[in-house]
């Protein structure tokens, strides 16, 4: 899914949103809100990063 010259972070921000899109399919709340607080903390910032660099 990423490619090695993309950075860390976008490497990290696509594992982190093919993980969420698994879990949402398992359908756990706790394990989803969780994933949710992470991906609003630490994910969103980089593709906002990301968008405004393109």
């Amino acid at each position: 899914m990423s490619a090695p010259h993309l950075s860390a972070p976008t490497r990290f921000a696509e594992a982190g949103l093919a993980f969420w899109r698994l879990d949402l399919n398992d359908q756990h709340p706790t394990s989803s809100m969780a994933i949710a607080q992470v991906h609003a903390a630490y994910l969103t910032p980089y593709q906002t990063k990301r968008q405004k660099t393109l």
